[in-house]
């Protein structure tokens, strides 16, 4: 595995264990029961990028796949917001600026954050620019019509049904080009398969 790999899982568990330790001390006043089962869910949360990435090419059913990829994926997002929120709070302690319910306030900022993202990843959207060139593209009189996207992780993120409207939104098009900038597997193509 390379280093940057292994330094990147590092960190992951570092902020997880940082955030667990946050949301201890705002849970301080739960019964034991509620403490016990939030952690359950919390590291198996937290777990579940680790299983994404070790079980990428498994053979499970597409269900339990696409599951452990989205809550993974989200809560990787959701640690590294959690850990800017509360290091900024923390930070804030320095200069005697307190917040009493900065645990709180940092998960419904992160809460809203992941809103906002999902919301934008699955609804994609459509911006036309118009580009004047300097030179002719062709003896066709009309205009070279270019369809350019990223960030399709086809994988356990974007799954065979989601591909096709992702399709059936560039055919309508019609275009002349189309260009990919990036992302296109997410981990696997495993899942496209089955």
């Amino acid at each position: 595995m390379p280093v940057i790999f292994l330094l990147l899982a590092v960190f992951y568990l570092l902020g997880n264990i940082y955030v667990f330790i946050r949301g201890g001390q705002a849970l301080a006043s739960q019964s034991v029961g509620v403490k016990v089962l939030l952690s359950v869910i919390y590291w198996s949360c937290a777990l579940a990028m680790i299983a994404g990435v070790l079980f990428r090419n498994a053979k499970l059913p597409v269900a339990v796949m696409h599951t452990i990829h989205e809550v993974g994926t989200g809560w990787l997002v959701f640690t590294l917001y959690m850990v800017f929120f509360l290091l900024f709070f923390d930070l804030l302690r320095v200069f005697n600026i307190v917040f009493k319910y900065s645990a709180y306030l940092a998960f419904f900022l992160t809460l809203c954050l992941l809103s906002f993202g999902y919301y934008n990843y699955t609804h994609p959207k459509k911006k036309v620019i118009n580009m004047t060139l300097g030179k002719p593209v062709d003896n066709n009189q009309h205009p070279l019509k270019v369809v350019a996207f990223s960030d399709m992780h086809l994988g356990n993120g974007t799954n065979k049904a989601m591909l096709k409207h992702y399709v059936e939104m560039i055919n309508a098009e019609k275009p002349d080009l189309i260009l990919i900038g990036g992302d296109l597997i997410d981990n696997s193509t495993t899942p496209l398969y089955q």
